[in-house]
């Protein structure tokens, strides 16, 4: 592959950049495709865990098809372009492949959500923002939209009861409208009937279903969020991410963000950082919520993603792709209800991120992989993980 990068990269553009072999490239590329704006770091107030290395390339990872292969076969077979874990607060074990080194941003796809998560947190301990708020009081421009009456915590549970279907292998319809309003896919010809972000979401319908009972993953129901924590703070959510999270954690970069051509934040998907950056986000949750003695994030914030509705997950959309196993959904993270719980976010094309709270693991992961949806690629993923975990405790 890396014989013919720059002949990848000519080709790259709006209309390929999230489909294989083009993927390889661009996701270590993105503010270079999308319109993008940084999310400031404090570079005189960086938090940079200590190395401590472990082996862990002799574990054995189980197939999909319950053989056995090994630690390098799977980061090679996932599309890996990086793999870290950290374990009580020092990194034990970190690897990049695909031209990926510590420094480079990776897009997060869908673990962006779980980053909001964290920011809308903040701001709802905060007081700047009512879990409870009714979304049309909040922005009146969505009084005729299926958003009017669902609250934020709908939102961040996606038990909005709105009428989309998110189908990566859509070809047009909906999915087409949404991504093209994001900046994502090249506009249409007729650029007048080009609708923004803010515009898709208020032409949005309602599901006959009462909202906060059904699970189903929406990420419009996330973009939304980046809307309300702009209107809710008066600020733009690059400034506000910066200032409540991202320098308060001690990021070691800039973050960034990819926008629409109004300048809306793809918040449900467009975050990009480095492994790094992401793997100390992961291990605040580890921590309790704190860096040192400073808590950044709340027990009360934390505690909740543990308290997710189990009748809404399991009526519905994404319980069969998890394989009955016992999760819930809250606040933009999942939790595996297991002796030992974990928090996890994931996202489209193999982005992970698990956080193992008793034992103070992380486990991030970044990959191009060939397809948005890979069940197979995900369970040898929680393969790997769980033991890695079990190998390392």
């Amino acid at each position: 592959m890396n014989d013919n990068k720059d002949d990848i990269k000519s080709k790259v553009d709006l209309s390929n950049w999230r489909f294989p072999p083009y993927n390889r490239w661009a996701f270590q590329h993105v503010s270079e495709l999308v319109e993008s704006v940084d999310i400031e770091n404090d570079p005189s107030n960086t938090w940079s865990l200590p190395e401590n290395l472990q082996p862990i390339e002799h574990i054995v990872v189980q197939g999909n098809d319950g053989s056995e292969i090994s630690f390098d076969q799977f980061l090679n077979q996932s599309f890996t372009d990086g793999f870290i874990v950290i374990k009580d607060q020092e990194i034990v074990y970190e690897r990049y492949l695909n031209g990926m080194n510590k420094n480079s941003k990776h897009i997060l796809m869908s673990v962006s959500k779980s980053v909001l998560g964290l920011v809308t947190g903040i701001l709802i301990d905060r007081k700047e923002i009512d879990a409870n708020i009714l979304i049309g009081e909040c922005l009146p421009e969505l009084k005729d939209s299926g958003y009017y009456d669902c609250t934020v915590q709908n939102l961040l549970d996606m038990t909005a009861a709105v009428d989309f279907d998110e189908d990566y292998y859509a070809t047009s319809g909906p999915m087409i409208a949404y991504r093209r309003s994001t900046n994502w896919d090249p506009p249409e010809n007729d650029i007048n009937g080009q609708q923004d972000l803010k515009l898709f979401l208020a032409g949005m319908g309602r599901r006959s279903d009462p909202h906060g009972q059904i699970f189903k993953y929406t990420s419009p129901n996330s973009d939304l969020l980046g809307w309300v924590i702009e209107r809710s703070t008066g600020k733009k959510f690059q400034e506000v991410m910066s200032e409540v999270l991202w320098k308060p954690i001690g990021a070691n970069d800039s973050a960034f963000v990819t926008i629409d051509s109004s300048s809306s934040p793809r918040t449900a998907g467009g975050i990009n950082m480095s492994l790094r950056d992401l793997a100390l986000l992961g291990n605040l949750v580890a921590n309790g919520g704190y860096r040192d003695k400073e808590q950044i994030i709340s027990n009360k914030w934390l505690g909740q993603l543990f308290d997710g509705d189990k009748r809404a997950w399991e009526s519905g959309n994404f319980a069969e792709y998890f394989n009955g196993m016992p999760i819930t959904y809250r606040n933009q993270w999942y939790t595996l209800h297991q002796t030992n719980p974990i928090v996890f976010c994931v996202g489209i094309y193999g982005q992970y991120m698990f956080v193992d709270v008793n034992n103070k693991i992380v486990i991030a992961k970044f990959s191009s992989q060939e397809y948005p949806l890979d069940p197979d690629q995900k369970k040898v993923m929680s393969n790997a993980c769980l033991s890695i975990i079990e190998a390392i405790t």
